[in-house]
């Protein structure tokens, strides 16, 4: 399950829910995050009540971890270049410009920011599927190549026919600019 809106669990799922879509964060699959799982099941329970064998960490844990990789690559980019060494405070200033100019595959996928220094991360496109108890991706959005849709959303009547959402009665009206009634 996906911990967001998409994640809404259906206890009893009904054919009610067909049609839902819901949007995520894309998190395609990488090496690191292979590791990432191997050891969050590899910590005692005890210890780590969410962690341990048999357990699965949520997807929200994959971009915290990649910020710490972040600012600890930052800091490593920092002492490499000799501006740790006076032991002065880092201004704001420093922190932007060496966190803009990294990138690396992480947890959560390819981390990388932009010029203003936002993540690029691709957003998943959900549809619920009743039958199956599940979300299933249909679609990926990226501000680089727009929105991909790899199959057709099934809607509330079972079809992949777009539904008429406009459910008001229709109206009459006069238009001063083409001076006749619509």
């Amino acid at each position: 399950t996906i911990p967001s809106v998409v994640s809404i669990p259906f206890n009893e799922p009904s054919q009610l829910s067909r049609g839902a879509l819901g949007v995520f964060e894309g998190f395609p699959h990488t090496v690191e995050r292979d590791l990432f799982i191997e050891a969050w099941q590899s910590e005692e329970s005890a210890k780590y009540p969410t962690a341990g064998p048999g357990t699965t960490p949520i997807p929200l844990t994959y971009r915290p971890f990649d910020m710490i990789l972040t600012a600890a690559k930052a800091l490593t980019e920092m002492d490499n270049q000799g501006r740790l060494d006076s032991g002065e405070r880092i201004s704001g200033e420093d922190w932007t410009k060496v966190i803009r100019s990294i990138s690396f595959s992480g947890v959560s996928g390819f981390v990388e920011f932009d010029e203003l220094g936002d993540r690029q991360q691709p957003q998943e496109l959900f549809n619920y599927i009743p039958e199956k108890g599940a979300w299933e991706v249909i679609g990926v959005w990226t501000r680089k190549d727009g929105l991909e849709v790899f199959t057709d959303a099934i809607w509330f009547s079972n079809t992949t026919e777009i539904p008429d959402l406009d459910i008001r009665e229709g109206f009459d009206y006069w238009s001063c600019h083409e001076k006749e009634k619509g």
